[in-house]
This record gives C-alpha cells, sequence and structure tokens, in this order.
C-alpha cells in the first residue's frame, strides 16, 4: 500500500513540476517573442505564443512536436488527478512511467532552444528521481 501512495504521489507531483514548466517556458517565449513598445499585457494563449515563436524560427519542428506532446500529455494528466485513486496497478505505472519520460522530454526541449529559465539538468535529475521499478 505505501509503495501504491509512493506512485501516486509521484504521478501528482511529477505532473504538478511538469505543468510549472510549462508555464515558465510559456513566459519565456512570450518574451522572445515580444516586439519593443508592444503592450505585454494583453498576450495571445499560450498555444498561439508558441506557434508564433516556431514561425519566426525554422528548423526547430522536433522540439515544437515535442513541446506541444508534453503539454497533451500534462494536460491529459491533470485531467486525470482527481481518478489516481481509482486506477489500476498497471495504470499507475503507465502514467508513473509516462510522468517520468515526460521530465526527460521537457528538458530537451528546454536545452535545446537554449532555455535557462530551469535547469534541464535539474530537469533530468528529477526525472531521474522518479522510481517506476520498485526496489528488489
Amino acid at each position: 500500500m505505501t509503495e501504491r501512495f509512493e506512485k501516486v504521489g509521484n504521478i501528482i507531483y511529477g505532473t504538478q513540476r511538469l505543468s510549472g514548466t510549462l508555464e515558465v517556458i510559456a513566459a519565456w517565449f512570450e518574451r522572445e517573442i515580444a516586439m519593443p513598445g508592444v503592450n505585454i499585457d494583453i498576450s495571445p494563449p499560450a498555444s498561439q505564443i508558441v506557434n508564433l515563436y516556431f514561425q519566426k524560427r525554422s528548423g526547430f519542428d522536433k522540439l515544437k512536436a515535442d513541446y506541444f506532446m508534453v503539454l497533451d500529455a500534462v494536460l491529459t494528466l491533470e485531467a486525470g488527478v482527481e481518478r489516481v485513486g481509482d486506477m489500476t496497478p498497471g495504470q499507475i505505472d503507465d502514467n508513473l512511467k509516462r510522468v517520468k519520460d515526460l521530465h526527460f522530454v521537457m528538458a530537451g526541449v528546454m536545452e535545446g532552444l537554449g532555455c535557462s529559465e530551469i535547469s534541464p539538468e535539474a530537469l533530468r535529475r528529477k526525472g531521474e528521481s522518479i522510481v517506476t521499478v520498485p526496489p528488489l
């Protein structure tokens, strides 16, 4: 039972960490595309900002795809957090592995873009700390 609670906690906290990372990188995208003299108090939704950023910079197709994959996965995980206690052990393990993997994908996105708002290495370490297989 303790193992289940630990895994559920890692899913919840890992999802929250990824959500926070997405908020930070969205703000970074907004600063990157801001033009001098433009009122940034009125800004489009984050997905439009991200698309504007990638329109201005070519050659980042994989990073863009990875960013949106993480965003979609985090939104799905957030929507399922309320039901995490009702998940089967297999579903919990699958979601835990997914959260762990998303940390590495997001770290790669941040590193590839040169976004230093959050250390990609720190994000990888957080991903590594998520134990998906119980110790022997």
